[in-house]
């Protein structure tokens, strides 16, 4: 399925910068919203921040799913992934037994994600292994990439309406923006050619902040069911993302880039990792908690990535 036409509108590089930019702001949202466990209008903030951050991640994988599968179809395409997904959550859920931070018994549950340990974004995971499964069905049975687009988006739709999940609602568009972006990639540099790339960025930018002040209306914010705020947190992430993602693509230079790129390459690993040294912390200052917060995170996270690629590299040496 090789295509001449297919000329990456976000490159690995770029990607890789863009997903260490989300995991940072993640990384940071996640930990004050740790040691703030009270309700301040900053810890709110930095739950729609890391709600953007987490569409960002999203909007990526989309853009990064119908690229590979443009590039190389569906040969072992769910394998490949949930293996990627599945082996470090797994040497975590070992490491956690270990250190006995989780009940042997409730194993079972947590290897199959039908339940997770406190602290861990195991949503996250449970959304992927999700989006691998539909994206995989309906490549399969839709030839035609106009109707695999309206089958996402129905998904989509789906989702945004019957999940009971909050989370799961406000970033039901996210893996569709990144399909769209990828299949629309060549009408989208063209644009973003003629020196649009900073209207673009802005415009999308001011949906977004006109977004949140609607919902800053104490009539409005106050008194709309939970369902409805969700999908009002629908446009705000994904409108933020794509600013985020168009200012990265045109405006920023590649130099800037390298220092985001670095932490994009353990960006799942610490993903992974960050919310389960919570668990750790505890009895000391706050000064040493910042510190063993950040030097556990990283060093758990780039172990585990070395330790998955050598268990990967081992596994294929034996297919």
């Amino acid at each position: 399925m090789n295509n001449n036409k297919n000329k990456a509108l976000i490159t690995f590089e770029l990607s890789n910068s863009l997903r260490g930019i989300a995991i940072f702001i993640i990384f940071i949202c996640h930990y004050y919203q740790w040691i703030t466990p009270d309700r301040t209008y900053l810890r709110y903030l930095c739950f729609h921040f890391n709600m953007i951050a987490v569409c960002l991640f999203l909007v990526l994988s989309g853009y990064g799913l119908n690229e590979r599968f443009t590039r190389d179809g569906l040969k072992n395409f769910l394998s490949k992934r949930l293996k990627k997904i599945f082996l470090p959550y797994w040497l975590i859920i070992l490491l956690l037994v270990l250190f006995n931070k989780i009940n042997i018994s409730d194993i079972f549950s947590y290897v199959f994600l039908i339940e997770y340990p406190p602290h861990f974004p195991g949503w996250f995971l449970q959304f992927i292994v999700f989006t691998y499964a539909y994206f995989f069905i309906t490549c399969s049975l839709l030839k035609t990439p106009n109707h695999r687009l309206l089958m996402f988006l129905l998904v989509s739709f789906t989702l945004m309406i019957f999940t009971r999940d909050e989370i799961w609602r406000t970033q039901s568009f996210s893996v569709f923006a990144g399909l769209m972006i990828s299949s629309h990639k060549e009408k989208i540099a063209a644009y973003l050619g003629k020196s649009n790339s900073f209207h673009l960025t802005l415009f999308f930018l001011s949906i977004s902040i006109l977004i949140f002040g609607f919902q800053q209306v104490p009539l409005i914010g106050d008194n709309l069911p939970l369902k409805y705020v969700g999908m009002i947190d629908i446009g705000l992430t994904c409108f933020a993302s794509i600013a985020i993602m168009l200012f990265f693509v045109k405006v920023v230079s590649s130099k800037a880039l390298m220092v985001p790129g670095l932490l994009g390459f353990i960006s799942y690993e610490l993903y992974l990792t960050h919310s389960c040294i919570f668990g750790f912390l505890g009895g000391m200052s706050l000064l040493q908690q910042t510190l063993l917060y950040i030097v556990l995170s990283l060093l758990s996270a780039f172990l585990l990535k070395k330790t998955t690629q050598l268990l990967l590299n081992l596994i294929e040496k034996r297919t």
